[in-house]
């Protein structure tokens, strides 16, 4: 499967980039760019891009790439995983840069095998994504205890809850979009009772 991808290389150095390149060639990717060269991301025949980062990069830059590749016109992209690539960390480390909106974050050393299976995931499996107004990306909260899940601000706060699914040989699909929040249930309820029922669309 991840030969049938492109990895995507950002890194403060050419000698990192070429750390993070070993790496990927290493679990399987056939095609490894970096931000380095000057290379469009558009590519028919590669549909699905992993984005790898450098744990060295600021966490101001992490943020500024990641906001970035959420951005892009193109909805495949917009969609790709981003992964961050960093030395043994503690927990608290580990679930900062969750929060930032990573689709993993890989300690090393770890076993090809390990590696290999951990990006493999990120294919042709249903992967929730939520879209607010100032974030799009896996669910920020989703290594903590199930009292404190992902979007346990959800009661208060309407968004979006996407599945999506990412082949390499198709592209990524959308399989199912979901508008939750009770304030979002309010709001409706209130201009149910104004304007009478609410057609179904």
């Amino acid at each position: 499967m991840l030969s049938n991808c492109r990895a995507y290389l950002v890194a403060p150095s050419v000698a990192q980039c070429r750390t993070l390149a070993s790496l990927a060639a290493r679990s399987g990717f056939r095609i490894v760019h970096s931000a380095f060269e000057a290379d469009t991301l558009e590519d028919p025949a590669l549909p699905v891009t992993c984005f790898f980062l450098h744990y060295h990069l600021s966490d101001a830059a992490m943020q500024q790439v990641i906001a970035q590749v959420r951005a892009l016109p193109d909805p495949c992209q917009r969609l790709s995983p981003v992964i961050l690539i960093i030395d043994d960390c503690t927990v608290e480390v580990l679930l900062k840069y969750i929060d930032f909106g990573f689709d993993d974050v890989i300690s090393l050393p770890e076993k090809r095998e390990v590696l290999e299976a951990r990006l493999a995931a990120q294919l042709n499996s249903e992967q929730i994504y939520y879209q607010t107004s100032d974030y799009l990306g896996p669910g920020r909260r989703r290594m903590e205890l199930p009292h404190h899940a992902d979007m346990r601000r959800a009661d208060l706060s309407p968004h979006m809850r996407m599945v999506i699914r990412r082949d390499p040989l198709r592209g990524t699909s959308v399989l199912q979009r979901q508008l939750v929040g009770q304030a979002l249930k309010r709001k409706q309820e209130h201009l149910s009772g104004q304007f009478g029922p609410r057609f179904a669309v």
